[in-house]
């Protein structure tokens, strides 16, 4: 997308600033979608268009092209992140 795409997106959104879930967008797409745009935003983009049908198997991939070492690091990563402290739960 080119900047002025970039622009027209933020603004469109007011500014803020979304993360997408990619396994729930890869499980449930219409869901995921509902998750991160309001009913009027989601009106304003229209309706979700899947290109292609979401394939489960993609969730795992990763796990066939990269290192054993990269896997460790994303792994690593993923058990901080799902962590309490990394959420800003106490412990």
């Amino acid at each position: 997308m080119g900047r002025s795409g970039t622009h027209f997106t933020v603004r469109l959104l007011n500014g803020a600033l979304r993360a997408v879930r990619y396994e729930a967008l890869v499980k449930d797409p219409s869901t995921e979608f509902a998750r991160v745009f309001s009913a009027e935003e989601a009106a304003t983009l229209g309706a979700l268009t899947l290109v292609e049908t979401p394939k489960i198997e993609s969730l795992s991939k990763y796990r066939d092209v990269l290192s054993d070492e990269q896997v460790a690091e994303i792994d690593a990563l993923e058990r901080h992140m799902s962590a309490p402290s990394a959420k800003g739960e106490s412990a």
